[in-house]
């Protein structure tokens, strides 16, 4: 009964085997779904009841509370893992008007690295206290970013259709200068989001911070950008990768670069005197 679905014209033939692939691959698209989903939901459900149970003392309930201890490695680890997706989600809603996305990144990064340090409590209650305390300042540096990545993008454009020596030499200053946006860009937010400064010293300490800690500087773009450009090597890829963007992505991104900017924020944190 199967060989008789491909007997016929090449063309009806071409037609079953497409029809055969579409099906398997809604079928594969589906399962997958369906399983990112029951993550989320037992992982959020663990956590809620995970801090429902705490504090149960009675001696009935030993096992039970040992079991949803917060101090237990597993639902400590799906605790954070989420917390970082409500993170996301929350950033990706307040992202939505574009011009507030300097302001979510900045409030992110709060969260993000109090959570490295152990120090978060609840997670959109302090991501909305960071995007209102600093929405001017982070949105005009966004502002800023944005026209100057749409500049280089159009010099980029307008040089792509042109050919001589000095083409070539002022597109590796190009490089460079798109290479100084990308150092700045990192640590700028991070920065606005820990320190009190002005938006012009902001920036300055965002592009000798980056600098002066190169390697690590290097690190974090390559934890954004090997994401970015993994994602896009196909259309299979593209649409498992959104999903997983949408659900944790940004969010788990800024938490690895958390612990690096930690560590480098720590060299210019007033130390605390030892009482006389």
């Amino acid at each position: 009964m199967l060989m008789q679905r491909y007997i016929g014209s090449p063309v009806k033939y071409l037609f079953v085997i497409i029809a055969d692939i579409r099906i398997t691959v809604n079928i594969a698209n589906f399962m997958f779904l369906s399983l990112l989903f029951s993550m989320l939901s037992f992982i959020i459900i663990g956590n809620m009841l995970c801090r429902f149970h705490t504090g149960m003392n009675t001696k009935g309930d030993l096992e039970m509370n040992r079991f949803f201890d917060m101090d237990n490695k597993f639902f400590t680890v799906m605790g954070r893992v989420a917390d970082l997706m409500i993170l996301n989600i929350v950033f990706i809603i307040c992202c939505i008007p574009i011009v507030t996305i300097g302001s979510s990144i900045t409030a992110m990064y709060y969260v993000t690295l109090k959570m490295t340090r152990n120090e978060e409590s609840y997670i959109v209650k302090s991501f909305l206290k960071s995007f209102k305390e600093n929405f001017k300042q982070s949105t005009i540096i966004w502002l800023i970013m944005l026209v100057v990545g749409i500049i280089l993008g159009i010099d980029f454009n307008v040089l792509n259709q042109m050919d001589s020596t000095l083409v070539t030499i002022v597109h590796y200053g190009l490089y460079f200068v798109t290479f100084l946006l990308l150092l700045i860009f990192i640590y700028v937010f991070p920065v606005l989001s820990r320190f009190y400064n002005s938006i012009k010293n902001t920036f300055q300490n965002a592009l000798l911070m980056s600098i002066r800690h190169l390697p690590y500087s290097i690190l974090m773009i390559l934890i954004w950008v090997c994401p970015i450009v993994i994602s896009f090597l196909s259309p299979n890829i593209l649409m498992y990768a959104l999903l997983v963007w949408i659900l944790i992505g940004f969010s788990l991104l800024a938490f690895l670069c958390s612990f690096l900017l930690v560590k480098i924020f720590d060299h210019y944190m007033p130390k605390e005197e030892d009482d006389a």
